[in-house]
């Protein structure tokens, strides 16, 4: 099963505390509640930086649904509907948008490039780390 990042909270320089959906050994739990249950376990901030570059990389192969401006107005209707809308395509898009700045020629020597890059990449982190 694949785990994804739930939570991340700072908790000092160098580690993030971090939960993790995993299976519990309970056997008091029925199955389905098992499979829900957290653990918290400190996570190195090159750990954290590697996970959300494999993140980056499923989420930039995944197939993105055009967003039109009606697609966002009818979400925009339903908060439950904007949270899903952001949750499930937002993260794709910058994924994409990212890689694409990555293959473009010396882009980490262009300031705006490379501004560009860090600003999607803290957007996409801030988005994947939120519950």
């Amino acid at each position: 099963s694949r785990c994804l990042v739930t939570r991340c909270l700072p908790t000092g320089t160098s580690t993030w505390q971090t939960s993790f959906p995993r299976a519990c050994s309970s056997d008091a739990l029925p199955s389905e509640a098992r499979n829900f249950c957290m653990a918290s376990m400190p996570v190195s901030e090159r750990r954290l930086r590697e996970f959300l570059e494999a993140e980056v990389t499923h989420f930039a192969a995944m197939k993105r649904r055009p967003a039109t401006l009606e697609d966002l107005l009818r979400a925009a209707a339903s908060p439950r509907r904007a949270a899903a809308l952001v949750r499930q395509e937002v993260p794709k898009h910058f994924a994409a948008r990212l890689r694409q700045i990555e293959e473009l020629p010396g882009w980490k020597e262009d300031v705006s490039l490379s501004d560009l890059h860090n600003r999607y990449q803290q957007s996409f982190q801030d988005l994947r780390m939120t519950e």
